[in-house]
């Protein structure tokens, strides 16, 4: 991240709490129309507080969650990198950096996080995977919203 010329912390930041604040209000707007919506968020988030704060929202207002964890090895995720094309590409020290700072889901010591599907590179590659594990866990996050007294999350 440090290395990334041009990169603003300040920016980084307020563009955060920027998405966040959109997404959070596309909820707010799918809560109000009925049960019938469905907010996907794409992101990284690798630091654990990234993904208890979308938690939180699902908590606020009771509506189902699924973090959908890739645990790809690293030096896989550089391969790729190296695939894409113009903007699309990310310095490897980037990607070096987040694995470094990735907190994992971990159910044991933070039970809000029991809402993952982990999915293993191996597990991608798998013909049936795609479709049948996804849609399983999308429809028990759909049917089991987060309740307030679901944990202390």
């Amino acid at each position: 991240f440090e290395s990334h010329e041009g990169f603003d912390p300040t920016r980084w930041h307020a563009g955060r709490a920027q998405a966040f604040a959109h997404v959070e209000e596309r909820v707010r707007v799918a809560v109000s129309r009925g049960p019938s919506s469905l907010v996907v968020v794409d992101d990284n988030m690798y630091y654990r507080s990234m993904r208890r704060a979308f938690y939180r929202v699902a908590r606020e207002y009771g509506i189902g969650l699924l973090q959908v964890y890739l645990n790809v090895d690293v030096e896989e995720c550089v391969r790729r990198n190296r695939e894409r094309v113009g903007s699309d590409v990310v310095l490897d020290s980037t990607i070096y950096g987040m694995a470094q700072r990735l907190e994992p889901p971990d159910a044991e010591r933070f039970p809000w996080e029991r809402r993952s599907l982990i999915v293993s590179s191996y597990d991608m590659n798998q013909p049936h995977w795609r479709l049948t594990v996804l849609w399983k866990a999308i429809g028990e996050a759909w049917e089991n919203p987060v309740q307030a007294v679901d944990d202390n999350g």
